[in-house]
């Protein structure tokens, strides 16, 4: 096993040399133009596509309201849908992946799932986000702070749902 570190656009790879490519979380940073062509080149014939994204819900009310005034304050910005709506079935993605002439029709699956968080472990995942790390550092952790103190005022956790939507779909015919 070898590996390099470079983008899958620069990677030069072997045509029709994988039977499976997937993608966690990633693949809307993949180039629009080479998205799908040079997927499906890398591909074996019959090869497949997998792609996952783990889209975060808008917590439970009352907390949803106190964050909405949150953002609205110091992230207008990131207020509306998170950067991984683009997984949802009506997202930009599954459209896409459906248009491609590159693949037959895809197969979707969805998982709903959550996770526990304390103001401490949410505002560490927030700040791992590209989102969060492009705000000025004060605006991010004005942000993270009342955001945290907001959790801590609703009794120190709360329960964040997540949806994982899984697309699968076979190269199609001659690429």
């Amino acid at each position: 096993m070898r590996f390099e570190q470079t983008t899958f656009e620069a990677w030069p790879g072997e045509p029709e040399s994988f039977r499976l490519i997937f993608a966690a979380q990633s693949f809307h940073w993949v180039s629009p133009e080479l998205r799908f062509a040079r997927t499906a080149a890398l591909l074996a014939p019959e090869g497949t596509l997998a792609v996952f994204g783990n889209v975060p819900m808008k917590p439970e009310s009352p907390l949803s309201e106190k964050f909405a005034g949150i953002y609205a304050r110091h992230a207008p910005q990131l207020a509306g849908p998170p950067v991984e709506a683009w997984y949802l079935p009506d997202g930009p993605f599954a459209r896409e992946l459906k248009q491609s002439d590159h693949f037959e029709a895809p197969v979707h699956h969805h998982y709903s799932w959550g996770r526990s968080h304390t103001a401490q472990s949410y505002t560490d995942l927030l700040r791992t986000l590209s989102s969060y790390r492009l705000l000025s550092e004060d605006r991010r952790e004005a942000l993270l702070f009342e955001l945290a103190d907001a959790i801590n005022t609703h009794g120190g956790k709360f329960e964040l749902h997540y949806e994982t939507h899984l697309y699968l779909a076979r190269r199609a015919g001659a690429v």
